[in-house]
């Protein structure tokens, strides 16, 4: 029988289970399957997953959802595609087909990832390659190290017992503390949805833009316990908000990891950006994190890690479709507030 092309709903999501978890690598309960692929691909309007079937059994996927983005000082819908998955028996016509599923809608769309073949595949269908997108990574503790051998041998962090990185505990890198650009410079958690401060960063400086919105806070704070805690933190200079990040801090077996995933700022600029990341850093260690990464697009965000301490890590690529927009020129800020990407590592 041909495959057949559809949309995930409640009614076909047992499809997909078998082809994700073994993708993910996790033996997950009923329980925790259930509220998670909910929660990960159903909540929300602006979430879409489309599927090819062999009878009752997803052969290949791809997940997108839909964010506002400033492109050129407009405001534009952007679909971001994150899980493109497949069996390799399927490949590439039915992966092919799920891709182009999505380029056949008017939005455009960034990908962003770091696998030689999918960056094939987007040169061949002329994608335009976005400048590389730098990960940086501050060790905190030592316990970064009992990360490292896990990765070597090739096993989750959160495989280990808990006893295996208390000896690591030990700090070996603080975030380097940047001075506020004023003296009537604030810091304040924010703690709910209404509380997020209108900000926007400048057209003449960004030509493209991701812009989190009051609905990520809520979908975040609706994430199942194991991902750990996402945190917004608003900075004020003589009462005014300039700009805000979000993070999580999650467990990982016996080490607490920590992401930056977004900063959103009315103002460009080393001063502004190294203060920021700093306090966003130090708010992070101060809670346990024994590591914390971060990914930037714009060389200014880089350069600030830096400055606070962070190492240079590996790079990614991001991709464009333009869809029914033309193809925007300029610099691009794009960060890790992509659903699927700021996620992992998964709770095992």
């Amino acid at each position: 029988m041909p495959l057949a092309y559809t949309s995930l709903d409640h009614g076909n999501m047992h499809t997909m289970e078998s082809m994700f978890l073994s993708y993910l690598r996790r033996d997950w309960p009923r329980a925790f399957i259930d509220e998670y692929f909910g929660w990960q691909f159903l909540d929300g309007d602006d979430c879409e997953t489309v599927m090819a079937l062999d009878e009752d059994r997803c052969v290949a996927m791809i997940h997108s959802s839909i964010r506002p983005y400033a492109i050129d000082g407009t405001p534009t819908r952007v679909r971001e595609t994150d899980f493109w998955i497949s069996e390799p028996e399927y490949r590439p016509f039915a992966s092919f087909r799920v891709l182009q599923t999505l380029m056949a809608k008017p939005e455009p769309i960034c990908a962003v990832t770091a696998n030689d073949y999918v960056t094939s595949i987007f040169h061949r269908l002329k994608w335009q390659q976005l400048p590389d997108i730098q990960q940086m990574v501050l060790p905190v503790r030592a316990s970064l190290l009992v990360k490292a051998l896990a990765n070597r041998l090739e096993k989750s962090v959160g495989e280990l017992p808990r006893l295996a990185a208390l000896p690591f505990r030990v700090p070996i890198r603080r975030p380097k503390r940047i001075p506020a650009p004023s003296s009537s410079a604030s810091v304040r958690e924010i703690m709910a949805a209404d509380e997020i401060p209108h900000i926007v960063p400048p057209a003449d400086e960004y030509a493209v833009v991701q812009l989190a919105t009051p609905q990520d806070y809520d979908w975040f704070a609706a994430a199942p316990a194991p991902f750990g805690d996402f945190v917004w933190l608003a900075f004020s200079i003589g009462g005014k908000p300039v700009a805000y990040t979000i993070s999580r801090i999650y467990p990982e077996g016996p080490c607490f990891g920590a992401k930056i995933l977004h900063v959103q700022s009315a103002a460009k600029g080393p001063e502004i950006y190294g203060w920021v990341l700093s306090e966003t850093s130090a708010h992070l260690a101060k809670r346990g994190a024994d590591w914390i990464d971060a990914r930037f697009s714009c060389p200014l965000l880089v350069e600030a890690l830096d400055r606070v301490g962070y190492m240079t890590g590996r790079t990614d690529i991001a991709f464009w479709w333009p869809g029914a927009e033309k193809m925007p020129k300029g610099q691009y800020l794009i960060s890790v507030l992509f659903r699927g990407e700021g996620l992992a590592p998964y709770p095992v």
